[in-house]
């Protein structure tokens, strides 16, 4: 069955589940500069990744990198979500993880401690574990956490969140046609992205390695992005797909 959009529709109040025949996936490349997304979501569904809910909240926001994860947590965001590769645990195991680091200072080895938490302990189930250098973060799984969905898991490790989010467009959305923006490393072959120089892209490993290195920055399994997006499109023939 197709996934439906919750969307409320001002001239239909009655009726907020919604299934668009067009689905549109939002990167992050510059070339998406200019695009009106408020008009571009009044006939498809939108699907967009990482900090693009900074200024514009998609039906569906992806995120695959533990940093924009807890950035997207920590800002109280309330659309929907669907974060890569996050497996839930049973709540029982959440008093058996332990992980330590050594002091700086006194060599001391230390357990990471519980920093963080988000939903409600008492009402989840099961929890999602994120592991931080300076303390470990629980996601309790729940029903105020709803909006969530994790452990959605990609056809190949290492591809983009825009891939992702085209994969999932693809095996849910039940759309006859989907349209890319923003994929420049594919149409144009810049790996530059909208956010660059903010937080979490401006403390990005890869950035920084290939800026001390002074190379052009490609992220680790970049060149196998575009061979991926074109299997992608050849197992499902009958959506049609295309970059603009």
């Amino acid at each position: 069955m197709a996934i439906t959009v919750k969307r409320n529709i001002p001239e239909h109040p009655y009726c907020s589940n919604w299934q668009f025949p067009h689905g549109i996936i939002i990167g992050n490349g510059p070339s998406r500069h200019g695009l009106d997304l408020h008009s571009l979501k009044e006939k498809s569904a939108i699907y967009g990744c990482n900090a693009l809910y900074r200024d514009f909240q998609p039906d569906f926001l992806f995120a695959n990198d533990q940093n924009m994860m807890m950035e997207i947590l920590q800002s109280g965001y309330h659309g929907r979500c669907v974060f890569f590769d996050t497996p839930p645990l049973p709540k029982e195991h959440a008093e058996n993880i332990h992980f330590y680091h050594k002091d700086e200072t006194t060599g001391e080895e230390k357990e990471i401690p519980l920093t963080e938490e988000f939903g409600n302990k008492e009402q989840a189930e099961e929890f999602i574990y994120i592991h931080r250098s300076k303390g470990k973060v629980y996601v309790w799984l729940s029903p105020d956490m709803g909006n969530f969905e994790f452990n959605y898991t990609p056809s190949q490790w290492g591809v983009s969140t825009g891939l992702g989010a085209l994969q999932y467009a693809l095996e849910k959305g039940g759309h006859k046609h989907i349209t890319v923006y923003g994929f420049d490393s594919h149409t144009t072959g810049s790996w530059n992205n909208v956010y660059d120089g903010t937080p979490i892209y401006s403390t990005d490993s890869r950035r920084i390695e290939c800026k001390e290195k002074d190379i052009p920055y490609v992220p680790i399994e970049g060149e196998t992005w575009s061979d991926i997006f074109f299997r992608l499109k050849a197992a499902y023939p009958n959506v049609k797909v295309e970059m603009a």
